[in-house]
């Protein structure tokens, strides 16, 4: 996305469509609840003011941003992952209980978002034994080194001469 210095945009999520459809707003729509704390712009955003959780969204987007590549280590794949998270995030607003608790509950659903990522990227095998052929283990018997060491300790034992 580029970034204009007169027209500074953001992702916004507008409930009118799909919680996956993505609309631009700019920065000046928002500036109107800069100073308000956070349980303050989620009662908001809860009683339907767009502006609201757009504000939230361009406090917390970097936050969300940067765990998603922390887990992912892929650009495209963070910023899908935010995008999962902000689309959950407003569709699942009018649970939150506890307005206050905004920050945590979207770094909640953002490790829950990375853990889905993680489960649908990993293939787990389906038995120990499909494990067991997919990794085989290390082979424990002893080498040929060991085994002549080990054949001139025994002789050595048995004819009772300290060793060298």
């Amino acid at each position: 996305m580029r970034e204009d210095s007169k027209t500074d945009k953001i992702y916004a999520y507008d409930r009118q469509f799909s919680p996956t459809h993505v609309s631009i707003t700019s920065m000046a729509s928002i500036s109107a609840f800069d100073d308000l704390p956070d349980g303050d712009l989620v009662r908001r955003a809860q009683a339907g003011e767009r502006g609201a959780f757009d504000c939230l969204l361009a406090r917390y987007r970097g936050l969300v941003q940067a765990m998603a590549f922390l887990r992912t280590s892929h650009r495209d794949e963070a910023d899908d992952l935010a995008q999962e998270v902000w689309a959950k995030a407003w569709e699942k607003l009018p649970t939150l209980q506890e307005p206050d608790a905004f920050r945590g509950w979207v770094v909640q659903i953002t490790m829950n978002a990375c853990r889905n990522w993680y489960r649908r990227r990993v293939r787990w095998p389906e038995s120990l034994d499909a494990l067991a052929a997919a990794r085989p283990l290390p082979d424990t018997a002893p080498g040929p080194a060991e085994r002549l060491l080990e054949r001139e300790h025994e002789r050595r034992c048995a004819t009772g001469r300290e060793p060298d």
